[in-house]
């Protein structure tokens, strides 16, 4: 219980920094007036980074459990 209520408070926490950084990284995005496709890759460079500690953390949660059930 209590690792699942550290978890929540750090997923609020780090949703609220992207809901903080996201617009001022926009902002600057725009001032710099870069073409079209550079600016959707300055989006979606934080979004595979998640993507990819996501699959890591499973495949990690997957690997324990294997080795638990095997004892």
């Amino acid at each position: 219980m209590h690792i699942r209520s550290t978890g929540l408070g750090w997923a609020s926490g780090v949703g609220r920094i992207g809901a903080i950084v996201g617009p001022m990284l926009g902002g600057v995005l725009m001032q710099l007036s870069l073409p079209h496709h550079q600016n959707f890759m300055a989006f979606a460079v934080p979004g595979i980074i998640a993507a990819l500690a996501i699959a890591l953390v499973g495949l990690k949660f997957y690997e324990t459990r294997k080795v638990a059930v095997k004892a």
